[in-house]
């Protein structure tokens, strides 16, 4: 399947295929993916006679003594004695096996019947208990109607018990379950690269490295025709967000002007207006902006004109 020979540029492809299900179980596999930017919207599985229907499996992934419920969605409850329900999941739970008990609910015991994850959401407002310490944060989210949970999973071999000890832990938690995947994980979730002020280049007479609540910072301390400039590199063709941290002590905002180009001269985003609003004592303050189109993997120079600013601090620019 090429989806670009097909149908070419920000186009849909659409794709029948007829087959046939013995034993009640289907599997779609993607041995071989050759772009690093493939997309599956949908899939969808229908009969081609009406008089058949079809319904879940009576064989669970999950083995335990609480309930186990099948097809996690949003709108679902979250718990038995609860009026809390899903509103957003991470891409990877819609579908999952789930257990669904009481909030109070402190001790679990499951075992997988096949290699699988485990997924245990938390409140996102509290420590990591230690029963999870073993556990990978996703780095994603569960929003339900009352607040927001951290997610954490854990590659278990099949048939292998896992106990998972909330006792000490002062909130609920939520555990689901799916089989072992080897897809990649969303390229929504990309890391970010911090690049710091101090390791960047100052342009100007008016700028200066200096220690600044109790680490070294790049400043602004005259005006002038001051800039800093950094250089990032990307891994992969996208669009890219640019987070600046900074401190104004002005009662004032100040305004710069951020381009970004390639290392050789061309220019990818000219003197857009960034505004560097007052900052509170002892605080930071964010601006963010993006690459405002796809730029390709390689090195670029980030550069934020600040000429008419008396004094600003900058501590690093997020690249994400």
């Amino acid at each position: 399947m090429d989806i670009w020979k097909e149908v070419g540029h920000d186009a849909v492809l659409k794709k029948t295929i007829p087959f046939q299900v013995k034993g009640g179980k289907l599997n779609i596999s993607f041995p071989q993916i050759a772009s690093g930017q493939a997309i599956i919207s949908a899939i969808a599985i229908a009969s081609t006679e009406k008089k058949n229907t079809f319904t879940a499996s009576s064989n669970t992934l999950i083995t335990s003594t609480k309930t186990i419920k099948t097809w996690l969605d949003t709108g679902k409850p979250l718990f038995r004695d609860s009026q809390e329900n899903y509103v957003s999941l991470p891409a990877v739970l819609y579908g999952a096996e789930y257990l669904f008990s009481e909030k109070s609910e402190k001790l679990y015991k499951l075992a997988l019947n096949e290699i699988g994850d485990i997924y245990v959401g938390i409140d996102s407002s509290k420590a990591l208990p230690k029963t999870l310490e073993a556990f990978e944060n996703t780095q994603s989210y569960i929003q339900s109607t009352q607040k927001v949970y951290r997610v954490f999973k854990k590659r278990v071999q099949a048939n292998t018990e896992v106990a998972l000890d909330f006792n000490t832990f002062e909130a609920e938690a939520l555990v689901f379950a799916l089989p072992a995947s080897s897809l990649q994980p969303p390229f929504d979730l990309k890391t970010t690269t911090t690049y710091k002020a101090a390791e960047a280049k100052g342009i100007g007479e008016g700028i200066q490295k200096m220690a600044f609540l109790g680490k070294e910072r790049m400043s602004i301390v005259k005006k002038g025709q001051n800039a800093i400039q950094w250089t990032i590199s990307t891994g992969v063709a996208d669009t890219y967000s640019l987070t600046i941290k900074y401190h104004n002590p002005s009662s004032e905002t100040v305004y710069g002007k951020l381009s970004i180009s390639l290392v050789d001269g061309t220019i990818i985003k000219n003197k857009e207006t960034i505004a560097l609003v007052p900052t509170k004592a002892g605080k930071w303050n964010y601006v963010s902006t993006t690459t405002g189109t796809m730029i390709n993997a390689g090195k670029y120079h980030v550069v934020l004109e600040l000429d008419q600013v008396g004094e600003l601090h900058l501590d690093a620019l997020d690249v994400q």
